[in-house]
């Protein structure tokens, strides 16, 4: 893989966590607070705001499947002391913990941190990302691989 296509999987990866993953996360959550559909009713009608209520269900699910598909990204990754990448991972941008506290909680230096383990870490995720959500049944799937995801 060439350094141009890894730094648009870094960015793209990195902008996915901090634009994309809390309102996957936030819609996802919402399957809690929602009632369920009347299927009693036997006629066909398709009004527009059945319509709305089963694109929300279908969103809402889409979302589910991506918040499983980036917890099995993650959890598939390397974590060992060598490439604590899951761990990285977690604690960055799941956790939202403090690069300082990252850097402390793995035995490597703040430059091998910046200009290899964070790194090798996005650019692993992004990759089993997009099998993960294959796996899943992620019907919007996200390419972070590539440099037409509107990043």
């Amino acid at each position: 893989m060439d350094i141009a296509s890894q730094k648009i999987i870094i960015k793209n990866t990195k902008h996915f966590f901090k634009y994309q993953y809390d309102y996957y996360s936030s819609l996802a959550n919402e399957a809690n607070t929602i009632k369920g559909m009347k299927f009693s009713s036997t006629t066909v009608d398709s009004s527009p705001l059945q319509d709305a209520k089963e694109k929300m269900y279908l969103r809402i699910m889409d979302a589910q499947k991506i918040m499983k598909s980036v917890d099995d990204a993650i959890n598939s990754c390397q974590n060992d002391s060598e490439h604590p990448y899951a761990t990285v991972l977690t604690l960055r941008y799941i956790k939202l913990k403090s690069t300082v506290y990252v850097i402390n909680n793995i035995a490597f230096e703040r430059t091998s941190y910046f200009d290899r383990v964070l790194p090798c870490a996005l650019i692993e995720f992004a990759n089993k990302f997009m099998v993960k959500e294959l796996v899943n049944g992620v019907e919007n799937i996200i390419d972070l691989t590539t440099a037409s995801t509107g990043v």
